[in-house]
């Protein structure tokens, strides 16, 4: 479902009828790319560095969002400030103070009404920026794409064809050596051998991917992570876990419930899945999401909290300890998190995950 929200036709309006860029959008690429510095957040080939600013275009904190298929948007900034492409446009280069001629923001403008996946762009790659941390050295990194990779030329598959765009190196740049497997339109990378606790990796997918619709990545998506060590204890598979946070911090408690139950083990392209589901205010909602143990540290997807009968926070940076181990099985781990959302931003509130009594 995320997936289709980020596709969108190759062809528009605007574009050639292939798909493929006219002069005024090459034009406005590079531009975008170079003089006006567009690119410096909005990073190809998902036009977004997926970070948050402490001040964007509206003088507030924002997520730096993907342009792919910008142009179906009716509104543009935290605050809808912009109601049409070009008044983005106007916003955003006021905002880096590059001088511009009118030409050339209407170029970028036209890039941006053209700007869609081409060439089989990436919908995903995984282990992403949420979730790099303490991965399972079984990890098998994987991306997926718009496109199925091109397998025509006779005697070969499409694993072959996109091994050599496919690299997972040590963080030293010595590649590490496995094959690809195809699952759809996901390309799995699986090392020959179990990698290094504690150790970073960098996965990267190389320009020049072809695929069936005859197009090619135009820039490397890359992703990089660091393997867990040792768990001091294993995640409890059939008791739940209780989570208990306090809110706001420093003022009378007041716990918040949250149910813990693991819903499936850790495999080596997937993490370990739990749901979290709320035991006192919208009871009706089930969360899926990922839990690590690295070491004695934890580390948890973010993940929704209900705060009041009609309000939601997220919380994110969910990261704790092992405070008690019985029997080799993980039985407490306290630690903080973020909650935020409209009208809130508190950071360190702190958590406690126990075993049910």
């Amino acid at each position: 479902f995320v997936a289709s929200l980020i596709g969108a036709p190759r062809a528009t309006g605007h574009t050639r009828l292939d798909g493929s860029f006219t002069e005024a959008a090459a034009r406005g690429k590079a531009l975008f790319e170079s003089k006006a510095m567009c690119a410096t957040c909005h990073k190809p080939p998902l036009y977004t560095s997926r970070e948050m600013v402490p001040v964007g275009k509206s003088g507030v904190p924002a997520d730096v969002p993907t342009l792919l298929g910008v142009y179906r948007h009716a509104s543009f900034f935290v605050k809808g400030t912009a109601r049409t492409l070009e008044n983005a446009v106007d916003v955003a280069v006021d905002f880096v103070k590059i001088p511009l001629s009118a030409s050339e923001k209407a170029d970028i403008v036209e890039f941006l009404y053209q700007l869609t996946p081409k060439g089989g762009a990436p919908l995903g790659i995984w282990p992403d920026i949420d979730s790099a941390e303490g991965v399972e050295p079984t990890v098998n990194p994987w991306v997926e794409f718009a496109d199925p990779v091109d397998a025509s030329r006779p005697g070969t598959s499409a694993a072959d064809a996109a091994r050599p765009f496919l690299k997972l190196e040590t963080a030293e740049g010595v590649e590490v050596p496995g094959h690809l497997a195809l699952d759809g339109w996901r390309v799995r990378f699986v090392p020959d051998a179990p990698l290094a606790e504690g150790a970073a990796y960098v996965f990267r997918v190389l320009p020049g991917l072809p695929f069936q619709s005859g197009g090619e990545l135009d820039a490397e998506r890359r992703t990089q992570f660091r393997t867990a060590t040792s768990p001091v204890g294993t995640w409890p598979l059939t008791a739940a876990m209780q989570v208990q946070l306090s809110f706001p911090p420093g003022a009378p408690p007041t716990p918040v419930p949250l149910l813990l139950q693991a819903r499936s083990a850790a495999t080596p392209s997937e993490p370990l899945g739990v749901v979290i589901a709320p035991t006192m205010l919208a009871t009706q909602q089930r969360q899926p999401a990922w839990v690590r143990v690295d070491g004695d540290r934890v580390l948890l997807a973010p993940f929704a909290v209900p705060v009041t009968p009609t309000a939601v926070a997220n919380a994110s940076q969910v990261t704790g300890r092992v405070t008690h181990v019985e029997g080799g099985v993980v039985r407490k781990i306290e630690g903080t998190l973020r909650l935020s959302g409209p009208g809130i931003d508190v950071p360190e509130v702190p958590f406690v995950i126990d075993a049910m009594p």
